[in-house]
Parts: structure tokens; sequence; C-alpha cells
């Protein structure tokens, strides 16, 4: 999962022209996070119960009517049209407004619990893929120097061999090296290539 991650996020900043060198990890993390939907939805409901704490400890809004008669006797409509405007709100125990936003902190605490439990899940396993996908890079490129001075080292080997200086047997162990280093670079490529 986090590699298929972490390479699309690769691909996708080095598509837009963001250059492998500009790449470090608080860019990938900062990328990480804005990608996330998971996250983004973490955070949303953490702010949503955050927000409704304060509601949930004061009284509700108070409510407005307006009441009009209609089909009055005529007894009724001398004396002027019925209307009437009430204004009511439900006030409870004081205690209940506390204990209502006590359990709303608790609960807008454990939202934000889970946000950042799984901010911090999702930023090990960016930093991990990261700096795998990092020192990767790095040992292919001391084992290219490697193999470009093993290649070195044989054809000077094989000149001083057919000159007489250097034993066959010389000869063969710098091909043997020059052999392991090659299979060893291909699959190391190989494993940093399954990590993009």
């Amino acid at each position: 999962m986090r590699l298929i991650l972490l390479s699309s996020l690769f691909f996708a900043l080095t598509s837009f022209g963001v250059s492998a060198q500009l790449l470090g990890p608080e860019v990938i993390l900062q990328t990480v996070y804005a990608n996330n939907s998971e996250l983004m939805s973490l955070k949303a409901v953490a702010d949503a119960e955050d927000a409704s704490i304060a509601s949930r400890a004061s009284p509700d809004n108070p409510r407005l009517g307006v009441m009009q008669e209609k089909n009055m006797s005529p007894s009724l409509t001398d004396m002027g049209t019925m209307k009437f405007i009430t204004v009511s709100q439900d006030i409870n125990f004081p205690a209940k407004y506390f204990v209502r936003g006590s359990m709303q902190n608790a609960r807008a605490n454990a939202a934000k619990e889970d946000y950042l439990n799984r901010k911090w899940e999702i930023r090990q396993n960016s930093l991990t893929s990261f700096f795998g996908y990092y020192t990767g890079k790095k040992i292919l490129g001391l084992l290219e120097a490697q193999k470009v001075t093993l290649h070195e080292i044989a054809r000077i080997v094989e000149g001083r061999r057919s000159s007489g200086s250097v034993s066959q047997q010389d000869e063969m162990r710098a091909h043997v090296e020059q052999t392991n280093l090659k299979t060893n670079f291909y699959f190391k490529s190989k494993k940093l290539w399954n990590l993009r």
C-alpha cells in the first residue's frame, strides 16, 4: 500500500516538473497529507466534533411562533384580527448542560486522537518508503561507480595477462568480481524499481 502511494507520488511530482532533488521529506509529507482522502475526512470529523461543543453545552435556540385565527365568527372579527406571537425556549437544569458539553468534548478529543494517530501512521509509512527509495538510489549509484571501476580493473588485468605479468587466476578473479557486481546491481535495481 505505502509503496503504491509513494510511487504514485513520485510519478505525479516528477511528471509536473518537480526535479528529484527537490523531493525532500517535507515536500513528500505535505503532498501525501494533501492527497490522502482518509486523513482529510478524519480531520473534517474532528473539526465538526470540536465545533459542536459550544452548542451541546448551551441552551437550545429559542423558538418563535406566529399564529393567526382564521374563519372567525362575526362577533370576534369586530374585535380585530387575532394574531399571537410566541417565544419559547426549553431550559434544562444547568448540570445537564455541563454533562452534555463534557461528553461532546470527550467525543471531540477522541476524533482528534483518531486523526493524529492516522496522520502519524501515514507519516511513518511515507518516510520509511522515501528513505528506502533514497538509500536504494544511493546504493545503485555506488554500485554503478564500482561497476565502472571493476570493468577498468578487468581490462588492465587482461592486458597484463597477455604480457604475462599476471596469472590466469587473477584474471579470472577480476571477471568473477565483475560478474558478481553485475548480478548484485541487477537485483538491487530490480528491488528499487519495485519500490517505485
